[in-house]
């Protein structure tokens, strides 16, 4: 098994988070593993290392994490930049480093890694994993209202061009916009919309993170996040759907981080599919009435597979040291 070191330099509570996970789950399978959020070059140089993997959530990396890239580059150690925010990634910087600096690369979803096809030999498709990983026990059902609910992120604005569906309770949660400008400031901003946005009338604002958890707990509850591009704001939503067993709307591209387990009108509404709101509608009432389906999202083909992709890599490392040729795959 691999001696590893992953670090990050970022102070987000949910990248180290996603650093710790995916430490734990390669310790479990047997990597020895170190993690890290102030590296030294020299510890790279002291101690023998075969893995060096870095998670970023910044476009730009900073001073420090190039020089440490290059100094496991120097020591020979297999180099792998996972950015966690798929928007984030900086496209020049990667090409720029790609062939000197990097052997893997990774971004969340599988459209971010299209723009790289033929730029680098081994990409793949590292998502943000689950951090909640007890699943609520199914209980008795009842009747509970069903809400549909969209999020705003910076500002109402987002919800421009989000289409609300006849008949449905609309819940906005727009706890990220009172983080930003303040609950007064929001408020007036909501105001401001709804008289633009005459569909929006009837929607109820959420803007305190204790009430969006209270309507996940107590509701049904079909979450859109199919327009959201932040990958850390998607995986917490993902995390309380999957916790408190709601029905989700996502795109094939969000789907694509795990997509054995996201099923169509099963578990989930994907979308990109030409299909009608009558039948979104009816999946979510099927799922809320069937306990049977399990929301516990399975990481072990994922780490099985970057555990292979590390293997592989170190062992093309050691015939290069060999002097034989490695031919590409």
């Amino acid at each position: 098994m691999a001696y590893i070191l992953i670090h990050t330099s970022s102070s987000k509570k949910e990248t180290q988070e996603q650093a710790l996970r995916l430490q734990y789950e390669m310790q479990l399978i047997g990597h020895d593993v170190e993690f890290s959020t102030h590296t030294h070059p020299a510890r790279l140089i002291k101690k023998n290392y075969d893995v060096f993997h870095l998670l970023s959530d910044h476009p730009h990396l900073n001073l420090k994490d190039q020089a440490l890239l290059l100094t496991a580059k120097t020591k020979s150690l297999v180099t792998v930049l996972s950015y966690l925010n798929c928007k984030n990634a900086d496209r020049t910087l990667i090409e720029r480093l790609q062939f000197k600096l990097i052997d893997a690369f990774s971004t969340p979803e599988i459209n971010s890694l299209k723009s790289y096809k033929n730029k680098l030999k081994y990409k793949f498709i590292l998502p943000l994993f689950p951090l909640n990983k007890m699943i609520s026990s199914p209980e008795a059902k009842i009747d509970r209202q069903i809400y549909i609910l969209k999020i705003a992120i910076e500002n109402f604005n987002e919800l421009k061009d989000r289409s609300v569906p006849d008949g449905m309770s609309l819940l906005i949660d727009a706890t990220s916009v009172a983080e930003r400008w303040g609950t007064a400031q929001a408020r007036k901003q909501w105001r401001t919309f709804i008289q633009d946005n005459p569909d929006y009338q009837t929607a109820i604002v959420i803007l305190k993170p204790e009430s969006t958890l209270e309507f996940f707990k107590n509701n049904h509850m079909i979450v859109d996040l199919s327009y959201l591009r932040q990958a850390d704001i998607f995986q917490k939503y993902v995390d309380w759907t999957c916790f408190y067993r709601q029905f989700l709307i996502l795109t094939k591209n969000q789907a694509s981080g795990f997509p054995h387990f996201w099923k169509h009108a099963k578990n989930c509404w994907i979308s990109d599919f030409n299909d009608t709101k009558k039948n979104l509608i009816n999946s979510s009432k099927k799922f809320f009435s069937d306990n049977s389906f399990s929301m516990n999202i399975s990481t072990e083909d994922k780490i099985n597979e970057i555990s292979r992709l590390y293997s592989k890599l170190i062992h093309e490392k050691s015939l290069s040291y060999s002097g034989q040729k490695v031919s590409p795959s």
